[in-house]
């Protein structure tokens, strides 16, 4: 599920050293990787594909969906932001 983005641009930009200067090419080829690569084995498949289809849904922020999204806030999301960064680094 390469087509869907559990962190942007802009929220690794701003979370780390990754600065302007880097092409969003890398960037995002940097994000995928860590989600594919990195976060799938650790949190297991269906988990993994659950987040994807409430990001790309739209429904992550709905009630029902607090614990996935605090989940994608408080722990994916800081992970994904430092793999992508470590990541982008091998590609430049």
């Amino acid at each position: 599920m390469t087509d869907v983005q559990l962190i942007s641009e802009t929220l690794l930009k701003q979370a780390t050293v990754v600065n302007e200067n880097v092409d969003t090419k890398y960037i995002n080829d940097a994000i995928i990787t860590a989600q594919n690569v990195g976060l799938q084995p650790l949190i297991g498949t269906a988990l993994y594909t659950k987040l994807c289809d409430l990001v790309k849904s739209g429904s992550i922020t709905a009630s029902g969906n607090a614990e996935y999204k605090k989940l994608l806030d408080e722990y994916v999301a800081r992970y994904l932001c430092h793999k992508a960064t470590a990541d982008v680094q091998w590609s430049l």
